[in-house]
């Protein structure tokens, strides 16, 4: 995995655990999007289908649609802007969040 990702000029990340609202770029970006996208199928197929419930047969329909809204390359950049990982941004995190040197 290290060569391929070398060869192809990609930049492998590891996240610390538990800090997902301020530097898990897919939660702050992608998974949101996802989120809505799929609420917003959900509703427009029962404003189509009143007489309906959502069932294991729809969900898989209306992930697809939410999916194909949401998976998208801008949406991940969002997301690493969002945590000031690309470009890299101390400011984008609230000082408060940050560890003082004590706890450390």
């Amino acid at each position: 995995m290290l060569q391929l990702a070398e060869q192809n000029a990609i930049i492998l990340l590891c996240l610390p655990p538990h800090t997902s609202h301020w530097l898990q770029p897919l939660d702050r970006s992608f998974f949101n999007s996802l989120k809505t996208n799929y609420y917003a199928a959900c509703d427009n197929f029962l404003k189509n289908h009143p007489s309906r419930k959502i069932n294991r047969l729809q969900f898989g329909n209306l992930l697809n649609s939410a999916w194909v809204k949401s998976a998208h390359v801008e949406i991940g950049i969002e997301g690493f802007q969002a945590c000031g990982i690309i470009p890299f941004d101390l400011d984008v995190i609230p000082h408060y969040a940050h560890l003082s040197e004590v706890e450390i």
